[in-house]
Order: structure tokens, then sequence, then C-alpha cells
């Protein structure tokens, strides 16, 4: 029988899970190959230091790349809230939860690897590929139908020589800016620019582990990952490896669109001042010792433009389906989002199969009768008062990852009594939140 053909545009954390979920499902009966095509000559080594969840972590393990990555990362069992003007504890996030923080160039690295390793060389990489016309052959449904790929070879071997790529699906992990979304799949559907930029920064600590930030009580205001919120906005400070030997610093900044930028760039010149000075406006003072100075010892800065697209739009048309942001773009909010998000939709056979995929769950003891939230405090003094065994068992799940919080469930977050406890309200089988969006503590 020949083999099922997957190409897939686009080599970031979506296209390559896609690819390794893909390569599972093949056997000696159904055979599937599958082709990822990127337009970056190389991994692309912008990007910020991402948050992954126990899911995430468990999708990962699922598709052989989990021990390449861990060795990577620095393990967030919690997130500490403080207040910028006062240097108090506002509380913590998720305490006891094996999440991760890792370089997003790590995550993608370690899923190449996998790629690369996998048996019988089913899935083959291809860098600086630039797509320029994409056609259905045949009618979707039927078995003489196909999708074409042509592009251009940008490479030194390829010197721009032009090819073309024929499969039996197509799958569209090309980002926010989709080519397969824009030139196939739904034109109608234009992406925005926000106005806002996610903005970052790395600088070095002076002793491993000691971010070198006070809280108004004197003890490290980092333990491993911290959100500071002030006034005008919030921003975290974490560290994102094994050695915590640096720090990663980021906000949401104010910033005028420019086409060269589009997919992240470097400040430099004046731009670089303008970041670094527009750090220091939101952030300068307040009660947190320490926190300017370590804004003014990063010397290196990176801005990523947030684009959205309206709600709703087409997924998926003939034998082309849309995964990531080339699908649904996230808002403009602080970039310390639920990672598994993407990941959850790129691993879905229903995702492979043209379904859509929300990660929608109703585990046990995940509602009480009438839909009803489960309700449990997640830090503070009293974070292990649960208000019944079926909050209790919900909050296990979610520390172990077999429970999707964030995706197909809406987070709110309240005070609790009068000691800065951070609650939170879970709904399940409902709109998923936006990634980034309990964070920022909307």
């Amino acid at each position: 029988m020949p083999a099922l053909h997957a190409i897939i545009i686009g080599a970031g954390p979506a296209g390559l899970a896609a690819a390794l979920a893909l390569h599972q499902q093949s056997t000696p009966a159904s055979p599937i190959r599958v082709t990822v095509l990127e337009l970056r000559p190389t991994i692309q080594t912008l990007g910020g230091a991402v948050n992954l969840t126990p899911l995430a972590l468990r999708y990962l393990d699922a598709l052989g790349a989990g021990a390449r990555l861990r060795p990577r990362a620095a393990k967030v069992p919690h997130i500490d809230m403080l207040s910028h003007r006062t240097g108090a504890s506002l509380g913590r996030l998720w305490p006891d939860v094996d999440a991760v923080r890792v370089l997003r160039q790590d995550l993608v690295e370690a899923l190449v690897q996998t790629a690369r390793e996998v048996d019988g060389g089913g899935i083959e990489l291809r860098f600086g590929v630039r797509v320029g016309r994409i056609e259905e052959k045949g009618d979707a449904a039927s078995a003489d139908g196909s999708v074409v790929v042509h592009f251009t070879n940008t490479t030194t071997a390829g010197n721009g020589s032009e090819e073309t790529l024929e499969g039996d699906l197509l799958l569209g992990c090309d980002g926010i800016h989709s080519f397969v979304r824009s030139s196939l799949v739904d034109s109608g559907r234009t992406k925005t620019y926000s106005g806002r930029a996610t903005a970052y920064g790395f600088i070095p600590v002076a002793k491993a582990g000691d971010a070198g930030i006070a809280a108004a009580d004197g003890s490290p205001a980092v333990d491993v990952s911290t959100l500071v919120t002030a006034q005008l906005g919030s921003l975290l400070v974490t560290f994102f490896e094994p050695a915590r030997e640096r720090l990663y610093l980021a906000t949401v900044v104010a910033q005028a669109e420019r086409e060269e930028g589009r997919d992240g760039r470097r400040a430099t010149g004046e731009e670089k001042e303008a970041l670094k000075e527009d750090f220091l406006r939101r952030f300068r003072g307040g009660g947190l010792v320490g926190l300017e100075e370590a804004v003014q010892r990063c010397e290196e800065w990176v801005s990523f433009p947030v684009y959205m697209l309206p709600p709703g739009g087409v997924w998926c048309k003939g034998r082309a389906l849309l995964l990531g942001d080339a699908a649904h773009a996230v808002r403009a909010c602080l970039p310390t989002y639920n990672f598994h998000h993407p990941l959850a939709n790129s691993l879905s056979t229903d995702a492979a199969a043209g379904r859509e995929h929300r990660g929608g769950h109703r585990g046990r003891g995940a509602a009480g009768a009438g839909g009803e939230p489960a309700r449990y405090a997640v830090g503070g003094p009293d974070a292990g008062r649960l208000r019944g065994a079926a909050a209790a068992r919900h909050q296990e799940d979610v520390r172990r990852g077999r429970v999707p919080v964030g995706p197909g469930g809406r987070q709110e977050l309240a005070r609790h009594g009068g000691h800065g406890v951070v609650q939170c309200r879970v709904h399940l089988g409902h709109e998923p939140l936006e990634q980034g969006q309990l964070w920022a503590g909307r």
C-alpha cells in the first residue's frame, strides 16, 4: 500500500509536534510519510522562555522529546506574584505543579532531534524553503486527489531552484502570518496588528539561583518564577535553565508596526535604548530592592510584535488544515502562557483528521451538580484547605497533568479572604482560555 504523504508547512513547535504525532500513527499496513517545510535556513534562535505545563510535558514524553528537553529546563513548582508598589506578596499560582520553563529554541531543537531520529526516516525536514503557490488536484474526498506545493529552495545547495511536492494532506503550521491560511484556507480572514509587542531580555546573575532582587520583607523576590504587577503593566522575572545563572525579563510594550521585524527582532541603537527606558519607566522605584538595577544590567533586548486574528474563521478546506497561531492567534498579553494549547491541537488525532480539538475535558471532580465549578485555593496561608473531595481530586489531576486547565476551560482569579490568597475557579467544557490570560490577571 502506498504511504499517505503529509506535508507540513512550518517547523515550529506545532508543526514538529504534528509531524511526530502523525509518524506514530504509521503502520506497515497504513504507512505515513511526513515532509516538513520551513522558511528559515536554520532553527529560529529568537524566542523567549516558555512555560510548559504538566500536560505539555506528557505530550512531549509521548512524542519521545521529553527526555531531551528536561535537562535544558528549569523546574517551576510555582509562580509568585508580587506588588511592585509595596514589594509585598500577592499570592502564589500553581503550588506543587510539575511545570518547567525553557527557551523556545531549546524546545524546537529537542523536537527536531527527535524527528531526525525516528525509525525508518519517516520524517523529512527541509529548511530554507519559500512556498510560492499551493493547489489542490481533484476532489478532496477522492482517493485520486492531492495537494501540490510549489516552492523555491533558497539554500546554498538549492541555489534558488524551483521545486514541487505532492501530498495527500497539508497542515499549515506557519504561524500568524500563515501563507496556507491567506492563500488557500481562509483568504478573507486577515490579521491585524495590536499596536503592542512582547519585549524581553536576559541578564546574568552574580550568584547562581540568586536574582539579586529582594521583596519588602527582605526575602528573595525570585524563587524560581515571579510576576511583578505594577500600575503600568506586569513584568515576568524568571530563571529558565537548570544552572539558574541567567534571568529572563519580559513585559508588553506599545510599539509601532514595522514590516521588517514582524517575526521578531533584536533591538539595536536607539530602539534598544528606548526599550530599556520603557522598562525602567514602568518598573522604576517601588518596593522591590534591586529590580531597577536588574533592568539596567540587561544589554540585549528582543521584541515580538503581536498580531491578532478575528474570532471564528475557517480552519480547514479540502485537504488543508490549519494548526496553532495560523488558526487562532493569541491576544496581546504577558508572554507567560500555557504552552500546552498549541501542542494539544497539534498532537490531537482528531485535529489531524480535520476535526477541531479544543482540549475540553469533563474529568472527575471537575464540576459539581448543575455545572457549578470546582473551587480550590492555589496559594497563600490556607492553600491546603480544599473545598470538597471533588476539588481535591481535581487539583491533583491538574498537578499531574491529567486535566488540561486553560484550553477547554475558563479560569478566573479572585482574592480570597484577607490573606491575599489567589483562588482559581475552573469552568471545564466551555470556551478556551486565551493563552496568557491567567498570568495577565484578566
